[in-house]
């Protein structure tokens, strides 16, 4: 469709405000069509709006506060919390590290231990084992004096 013939054959109107500040089209004796405001009526307007705006702000502030709704998270918090969640398990990894190192370090003293305990006995043993081949003369000996 070419809108340049619709603008080469515009029709005349005629707009009329009333008192309201509300701002009709006439084509052609066809009934007014509401197109706009007057300024006055638009300052009022958008005054209203405003006054609306911190109306709804006070009412959505108190239903968060009522925690009647969940505020939606700013890229920001979510982040925030992203970061605090990956501290969190860093920590908790970081815990059971701990306790499984001193879970080994247990385990390795426990072996130091025993491995000692099972040595102990067995070098006790070979000093009295060489004690008696000190003590005990040899038969050559015995038989010499």
């Amino acid at each position: 469709m070419d809108y340049r013939n619709q603008h080469d054959h515009a029709q005349p109107w005629v707009g009329i405000t009333d008192l309201d500040g509300t701002i009709y089209a006439y084509n052609s004796g066809r009934k007014g069509q509401a197109i706009g405001v007057d300024l006055q009526r638009e300052k009022e307007l958008l005054s209203q709006i405003g006054d609306m705006q911190d109306v709804i702000e006070n009412y959505y502030s108190k239903l968060v506060e009522l925690g009647a709704i969940v505020p939606e998270k700013s890229p920001e918090q979510v982040a925030k919390e992203a970061a605090e969640e990956q501290l969190r398990i860093a920590r908790e990894q970081s815990e059971q590290q701990a306790i499984v190192n001193q879970a080994l370090l247990d385990a390795v003293s426990s072996l130091k231990a025993e491995i000692a305990e099972i040595k102990k006995p067995s070098s006790v043993a070979k000093s009295e084992t060489v004690e008696e081949k000190k003590l005990a003369k040899p038969k050559n000996e015995q038989g010499v004096k």
